[in-house]
């Protein structure tokens, strides 16, 4: 599996960098393997999402990120 993370929104350049990022995985390191891309941003576009609906190795997923913070007695 070959992950691209976006810190925030996930344009559709975004497929061409994991593409060739798998490409190079191919080349290189896989042996045969069958190579799969996720893709996850905090904003998938819908201009990704066209482009990724015709690439069926590649997955979209969007992430919500959340946290708390305890203030520590000294």
């Amino acid at each position: 599996m070959i992950f691209e993370f976006k810190l925030g929104r996930g344009p559709d350049a975004a497929l061409g960098q994991i593409l060739r990022y798998m490409g190079w995985c191919r080349k290189n390191l896989a042996n045969g393997a069958k190579l799969h891309g996720i893709i996850r941003a905090a904003d998938i576009t819908d201009k990704l999402r066209y482009a990724a609906s015709v690439v069926p190795d590649v997955q979209l997923f969007e992430y919500e990120l959340q946290f708390t913070a305890t203030r520590m007695a000294l």
